[in-house]
């Protein structure tokens, strides 16, 4: 278990992620109303089930979690690596914070468990995953053995990151249609 002081980092980055996303979100709202409710269409359009490939979004997904986790890992062996690591905490705050705060513009109060709709199950894994992620990075301190020794770690978290892309991909869209009917009936 990691002591507080390692945690604050990571949680002060995350809420000033959350804070600054809210604010962007607020800021981006008064100017472009029509253009988020575009957005908004297009996106519940797109999870619809049977409206994409399940094995292209799986790709998509994987693809872009995996590049993320392989660039901060690589930055983790520079000098660059606790501000790229703190930065990329700040970037999840924001976009967590963003999405929450669209649905809820766009939903009211049915935003709350449609946000919990749109982060299951796969936030399930990516949390952890992404925790331990950020603590494995940052433990590195550009060792210049890291690479090969911490290999197996970095490639068992990135068949995790597999495991969650796949929910993500094929489990989510069915979730996010079920929860749009029943909050439809609301």
């Amino acid at each position: 278990m990691r002591s507080r002081a390692e945690q604050m980092p990571f949680l002060f980055f995350w809420l000033s992620g959350l804070a600054a996303g809210t604010f962007l979100f607020y800021v981006a709202s008064r100017y472009e109303e029509a253009s988020l409710l575009a957005d908004s269409q297009i996106f519940m359009n797109a999870v619809r089930v049977g409206q994409s490939s399940g094995f292209l979004l799986f790709r998509y997904i994987f693809q872009r979690r995996f590049l993320i986790a392989l660039a901060l890992w690589l930055a983790s062996m520079t000098q660059f690596a606790m501000p790229v690591l703190n930065s990329a905490v700040f970037c999840f705050g924001v976009t967590t914070a963003y999405t929450v705060s669209a649905l809820t513009y766009l939903y009211g109060v049915i935003g709350y468990p449609m946000a919990l709709a749109v982060g299951f199950p796969h936030n399930l894994i990516y949390i952890p995953v992404w925790l331990l992620f950020y603590f494995f990075c940052r433990s590195m301190k550009q060792e210049t053995s890291g690479l090969l020794r911490q290999s197996p770690l970095f490639l068992a978290l990135c068949l995790l990151l597999l495991a969650a892309s796949f929910l993500e991909a094929c489990v989510n869209p069915w979730i996010l249609e079920w929860a749009g009917y029943l909050f439809r009936i609301l």
